[in-house]
């Protein structure tokens, strides 16, 4: 753990290191001074509001294991995210599991299998949207060889993931029996432990047995991320981006969705500060602008405005659902 810590820092400061070594202070102070900052609040109220889909779809993806009310989803959400950003290694995701298992009741392993295969639709829906950007603009685009070839590596990646997934689901007593023979050697508490959690985990993929709610849950996908996306555009009318250019104005909104996952995705310090920063910037400047000091401003604009709201809230829901320091560090032993 201490090493993935480690490693995340690094890549942190390499990775903020690129994306500002050009920049002139105060040039860059100049572009935050001129900023309309009337545009923050719906900056922040579309990305509360895609977190409030996300728990709509997570409640569709949780029904095979409990029907849990939105607005306890929502906080749990909030909660995980809010770790997110002050816990290392997107930590966070351990932190929705123990949060909702705690809160509602059922297996923590059950949970997590659902935040899982969450993930794994985000990365679909993202590599998706990226195929499609690469299709349709390769003129407008100037997208680096390394990112589109890393981004294929990804969609395998995550083919491969999803079938291991499938097939555990389907082949469920061949696995368990599989785990039960590995685990002969152990003591019985541990043994039963293991399989115990891992058939909870098990049946937190049921979700894929439920094939009615395949579509409310690719519509609710395809809301989200729109939302989310929003948020970029009121920070373009912020920094007056791509004023006299709507094709690029819409065009800008879709690259830098696609790229701030994909730096949210590498390991970091808490908050993805550093590769967040440097893969919004590369939006901007494959989408046609240049000047860096307007480049790295945006990024630190756009990423702590949503830091700020989502630790805000999340700190919110937090002492709210009677959690303490005490429940983060227990869920993250757990991971």
């Amino acid at each position: 753990m201490k090493k993935k810590i480690l490693l995340g820092i690094i890549l942190s400061i390499v990775f903020t290191y690129v994306a500002f070594m050009k920049v002139d202070l105060m040039n860059f102070l100049g572009v935050l001074r001129n900023v309309k900052y009337e545009y923050t609040i719906p900056v922040i109220l579309f990305n509360l509001a895609g977190f409030y889909i996300r728990s709509v779809r997570w409640k569709y993806i949780l029904e095979p294991v409990k029907s849990i009310k939105t607005k306890r989803l929502f906080s749990s959400v909030m909660i995980s995210f809010m770790a997110n950003n002050i816990l290392p290694i997107r930590l966070g995701e351990f932190v929705r599991a123990y949060s909702i298992g705690k809160m509602e009741n059922i297996s923590k392993s059950s949970a997590f299998a659902t935040v899982v295969i969450e993930r794994i639709l985000d990365v679909f829906f993202i590599l998706f949207l990226f195929l499609i950007l690469l299709f349709l603009s390769p003129i407008a685009l100037h997208v680096p060889e390394g990112l589109v070839r890393n981004s294929y590596y990804v969609l395998i990646f995550s083919v491969i993931f999803l079938l291991f997934l499938l097939f555990i689901m389907w082949k469920r007593e061949f696995v368990l029996s599989l785990i039960e023979k590995i685990l002969k050697s152990f003591p019985k508490s541990v043994s039963e432990r293991i399989q115990n959690i891992i058939d909870s985990f098990i049946k937190g993929l049921d979700f894929f047995r439920n094939t009615r709610n395949f579509i409310p849950i690719v519509l609710l996908t395809i809301i989200m991320w729109i939302i989310y996306m929003s948020g970029y555009y009121f920070g373009f009318l912020a920094f007056g981006f791509y004023s006299n250019d709507h094709y690029k104005f819409l065009l800008a909104g879709v690259v830098l969705l696609v790229l701030g996952c994909i730096g949210v995705m590498i390991p970091s310090a808490p908050g993805a500060i550093g590769t967040y920063h440097s893969f919004c910037i590369l939006g901007l400047l494959i989408t046609g602008l240049t000047d860096i000091n307007q480049t790295a401003a945006y990024a630190v604009y756009i990423h702590g405005v949503n830091y700020i709201g989502v630790v805000l809230v999340g700190f919110i829901y937090f002492f709210k659902e009677n959690m303490s320091l005490s429940d983060l560090k227990l869920s993250n032993e757990k991971s």
